[in-house]
């Protein structure tokens, strides 16, 4: 059964994250209220499925001034507040729909392999994961944002991940397990 979004998976990750003493735990911004998504989901006309909103509820990016590797909430991959992901939504919207079928598509932290919360299904259905590398297609790697992030929990409680003295990630790509690596989702 698929795993969504909820407190307990977001407790989990949580305690991963303080437990590793990752930098982000010090520098992440606070959660939005749903009045605070749906006013910056207006001027786009989109709505987001309840595991979105969860996310973005639980923090919303980094605080201003925090910089990478501090606002990283994974190795590489930085923790982006909604603003920033609907501006670049805005930006790559037509494109990403019309070249690869990505309706709705939101990018909610940062390098590549991209991850996108596929933001089409509906409020209570579970956002499914895709992995875009570079300009090839996206490809479906995961059935949620719940499945996501207890891959991430996984990571930093086998030590795959670990955060230095500073609470900068530290990991050893052969460390990781090829299924994984596979899914491009590290």
């Amino acid at each position: 059964m698929t795993q969504l979004l909820d407190d307990q998976v977001l407790d989990e990750f949580t305690r991963a994250l303080t437990s590793a003493n990752a930098a982000i735990t010090r520098n992440w911004a606070p959660g939005l209220s749903d009045a605070e998504i749906d006013a910056l989901l207006q001027p786009h006309s989109l709505d987001l499925p309840e595991e979105a909103r969860r996310w973005w509820r639980w923090h919303n990016g980094y605080l201003e001034g925090t910089r990478p590797p501090k606002a990283d909430i994974m190795p590489r991959r930085v923790l982006i507040g909604l603003e920033e992901t609907l501006a670049f939504y805005a930006e790559t919207k037509d494109t990403d729909r019309d070249v690869y079928g990505a309706d709705r598509w939101l990018a909610p932290v940062s390098d590549v392999p991209r991850l996108w919360f596929a933001c089409n299904v509906a409020i209570h259905e579970p956002v499914p994961i895709y992995m875009q590398e570079d300009v090839d297609d996206p490809e479906p790697v995961l059935p949620s944002i719940g499945e996501l992030v207890k891959l991430w929990t996984e990571l930093i409680d086998t030590s795959v991940f670990t955060a230095d003295a500073n609470g900068d990630w530290e990991w050893d790509f052969d460390k990781i397990p090829q299924h994984i690596r596979e899914l491009g989702v590290y």
